[in-house]
């Protein structure tokens, strides 16, 4: 099974407003909420960061080996569903969620790798992940093909950037600048990390971590690599504040000068855009 799952105690008790919990999930998380006669499904939404992390209430228990565990916790039918190849810095942010879930409702976790139910500890559940996905990705190799692997710090500016977006939009939102996400070309020679300017004659974002540029010309986007130009223009760049490292701008009054050194100096790459992935199948090692 491809998921971490996180099963939720109480002690001596297994008393729970279920109509709290769901009001808590939609209201104060934001979560997806589904219901129907055998499952309450509340499954995170985010605009960039694209990896599944479900809550599911269900009739019985999903507890596979609960006759073992110490009867002063009692379960209460309520489990987190984890892919096993969400990276290391969106798994953090994970379990914070479940760090609120277990102080809102006074709970208690468990997992089959755990000798017996525990109260939160954010160390303990990172490295039994760690552990679990490692085995896992060593195990399932079919499966693991299906994925590209980052190195944890090259991934964490990238998955930075991305849960910063909205906001950095907010901050230049009367700017008349272009604000890129990512765009991600697997191909035989290497990853192309990537971004897309999309008007010419206005400032622009650059992200973190790339190596690939992408600029909109009328129906077409012709590419070059990012890598050949990026000395060449620092002396225009400015450093974008309150966000990660490497985030840069290129003001509306060079835009001009950076694309006469992209027609002057590089050549046009050629690259295969239905190729293209979603951030969802990239992790870490």
């Amino acid at each position: 099974m491809s998921n971490f799952r996180v099963h939720f105690f109480k002690e001596k008790t297994r008393e729970i407003d279920i109509l709290t919990v769901i009001n808590f999930f939609k209201n104060e998380l934001n979560f997806d909420v589904y219901m129907d006669e055998k499952i309450a499904k509340f499954s995170f939404k985010h605009n960039h960061l694209k990896y599944p992390f479900e809550i599911c209430i269900t009739p019985k228990s999903t507890v596979p080996d609960l006759y073992r565990l110490s009867p002063i916790y009692l379960d209460v039918n309520m489990h987190a569903n984890i892919s096993l190849f969400t990276p290391s810095y969106i798994i953090k942010e994970f379990f914070k969620i479940i760090e609120i879930l277990t102080k809102k409702f006074d709970l208690q976790i468990y997992h089959e790798i755990f000798e017996d139910v525990q109260k939160f500890k954010n160390d303990l559940l990172v490295n039994s992940f760690k552990i679990i996905k490692n085995a896992y990705i060593k195990k399932n190799q079919r499966e693991s093909e299906k994925f590209h692997f980052f190195e944890t710090k090259k991934l964490f500016y990238i998955l930075k950037y991305l849960n910063d977006l909205d906001d950095l939009r907010e901050y230049y939102n009367k700017e008349d600048i272009s604000i890129s996400d990512y765009i991600f070309y697997p191909s035989n020679e290497k990853f192309f990390v990537g971004f897309l300017v999309e008007k010419l004659d206005t400032a622009f974002i650059i992200p973190p971590q790339i190596n690939l540029l992408g600029i909109k010309l009328k129906n077409n986007i012709v590419y070059f690599s990012f890598e050949e130009i990026d000395k060449k223009i620092k002396s225009i760049m400015e450093k974008v504040p309150g966000t990660v490292e490497g985030t840069m701008k290129i003001p509306k009054k060079y835009s001009a000068k950076f694309l006469n050194l992209l027609r002057k100096n590089h050549k046009i790459l050629d690259i295969d855009s239905n190729l293209k992935v979603g951030i969802n199948k990239i992790t870490d090692y």
